[in-house]
């Protein structure tokens, strides 16, 4: 273990850190966990195409960083995860302003070139970014903090042993998964060129290698595959991580809640109770509003026969994956 690397701080038990893939159900859980008094969420500190300075912590790791426990980490990538652990959020001041600018107008190609392809390169408008963005500052801790990251599947024993979380993983019915990204248009990240997750997980794993040329949709399902036999890996390697399902969420909000909040030492209040009931309503995009009991077997609705029978070939080559249709 490098001196640079050694464990922080440890958040112990006033901190929760909450993993899922992208449009899986877990900023629902964070948000959920955040709910009762005397908690903070800080959602998303790791994602670049909304916060500056997660461009310039990420640029040199990429999209999805690929960290074991006790690796060398980018100084700005592990201030990342200490103000976001000590309940900071998002950054201010007019540096943040003109930078958060700046984000907005970046073309998905650029985001592309310099967070996915397997030999980034960062734009001016990147690089402009980077030089613009500060840490958000430290704030008075509260009581718990909850963090949640779509990003992390590949550095979660990393964050793990630095800061000593509670951690939740949250797992989604893989189609409903590749049904939301392929509404929203995603084609995936490029995990197929990375060296260090082909390396680590495709091989470690014996996971299939992405077949070359094929469509969009494929690709979509290997990824979410791919990641999510990363999480459940680590999960499998750390018995005192809690495992839930979005699927047993929706169909017991309440009771399932009430299990979490048991599991990870929590009180439940009636402000968490108010929470679940106000979330629990129709919407759409990328709020996390729902009717929960819709959601379990949504993706029945939103893909053709076609599509599931070309996602059940990519999935049901990954053993730990569940692909049941």
């Amino acid at each position: 273990m490098h001196p640079a690397d050694s464990p922080g701080q440890p958040a112990g038990d006033r901190s929760v850190l909450v993993l899922g893939l992208p449009r899986a159900g877990a900023t629902w859980v964070a948000e959920t966990l955040a709910a009762g008094p005397g908690t903070r969420l800080v959602n998303e500190p790791d994602n670049e195409t909304s916060r500056p300075f997660a461009v310039r912590a990420k640029l040199p790791l990429g999209r999805y960083p690929v960290l074991g426990a006790g690796e060398r980490a980018p100084q700005e990538y592990r201030t990342l995860w200490e103000r976001a652990f000590g309940g900071a959020d998002a950054a201010d001041g007019p540096r943040t302003r003109i930078a958060e600018a700046l984000l907005r107008r970046l073309s998905p190609a650029e985001r592309w070139n310099g967070f996915c392809r397997p030999r980034p390169g960062a734009s001016p408008g990147l690089r402009a970014i980077s030089a613009l963005a500060v840490p958000p500052a430290p704030r008075d801790t509260p009581s718990r903090v909850v963090v949640k990251s779509a990003h992390a599947a590949f550095a979660a024993e990393w964050i793990a042993a630095r800061w000593q979380p509670h951690v939740v993983i949250v797992l989604r019915h893989p189609y409903n998964a590749v049904a939301s990204w392929t509404e929203l248009g995603w084609g995936g990240c490029g995990l197929a060129g990375n060296q260090k997750i082909v390396e680590r997980y495709v091989r470690k794993l014996g996971l299939p290698a992405l077949a070359p040329n094929c469509s969009r949709l494929s690709r979509v399902a290997w990824e979410i595959g791919l990641q999510l036999s990363a999480l459940g890996a680590a999960a499998a390697q750390h018995p005192d991580w809690v495992v839930v399902r979005h699927e047993d969420l929706c169909l017991d909000r309440v009771g399932r809640f009430q299990a979490l909040y048991a599991a990870l030492g929590l009180d439940w209040t009636h402000e968490v109770e108010v929470h679940l009931k106000r979330s629990n309503r129709p919407a759409e995009g990328l709020v996390t509003m729902r009717v929960a009991e819709e959601q379990p077997e949504r993706w029945r609705r939103r893909l053709s026969a076609d599509q599931v029978e070309e996602i059940a070939r990519v999935l049901d080559l990954f053993p730990a994956v569940p692909s049941s249709r």
